[in-house]
């Protein structure tokens, strides 16, 4: 995962691992307080999820690193795109 940019990821990662590989990428921004990841959307392609940092600065951070978009709530929502070498083809699944 490594060199990766920061929203592209493997979206058929179970939830924990995913969560796990955002913390790690978001935390260069500063302190992660939560992750919260939606479920695949329908194409495949895109899933989303919001992050909270410790504080309002971080979380500007993040979302200008990132073209994420910040919430009343003080988090970013991002939308996260599939690393096209790491999806199940359906032709993998039968």
């Amino acid at each position: 995962m490594e060199g990766l940019p920061l929203l592209t990821v493997n979206i058929q990662l179970p939830e924990p691992e995913l969560v796990a590989t955002l913390k790690k990428r978001c935390s260069k921004f500063g302190t992660v307080k939560f992750i919260r990841v939606l479920p695949i959307a329908k194409h495949n392609l895109h899933r989303f999820a919001f992050v909270q940092m410790s504080t309002l600065a971080e979380t500007m951070d993040l979302a200008m690193a990132t073209g994420g978009s910040t919430l009343g709530s003080g988090a970013v929502a991002l939308c996260l795109t599939a690393d096209s070498k790491k999806l199940a083809r359906a032709e993998d699944i039968r």
